[in-house]
């Protein structure tokens, strides 16, 4: 991707992108343990979920083991449970993960 050849090259970030293509800075920043570039990626990506796409987000957060991005997904869950337990991505999650939402959503509500 050319933005991170940009980073790589200059150290200058241009995120204004699709959240999609985000989405991919984040994990491939991961990958490359970009540390720098991975949190600039993941604070476009709080600032840009959803009640559809925070579902999405939490599971590339829990595959990426990032703690941040998942607390972040979780405060984004808790605020909106009613609207994200309607979404399909929520609904085609299997129980455990269902499970795990709750945990973390009742975890993060008494705080």
């Amino acid at each position: 991707f050319r933005c991170i050849l940009v980073y790589l090259h200059t150290g200058d970030v241009e995120l204004e992108l699709d959240p999609d293509i985000i989405q991919d800075v984040y994990r491939l920043s991961d990958r490359y343990q970009l540390d720098q570039l991975m949190a600039i990626a993941r604070k476009k990506v709080v600032s840009n979920f959803t009640v559809e796409s925070v579902i999405g987000v939490y599971r590339m957060a829990s595959l990426h083991n990032d703690p941040s991005l998942t607390n972040a997904c979780i405060e984004m869950i808790s605020r909106n449970m009613e609207l994200v337990e309607e979404t399909d991505d929520f609904k085609q999650l299997d129980g455990d993960v269902r499970l795990e939402i709750y945990r973390n959503v009742v975890k993060c509500m008494r705080h």
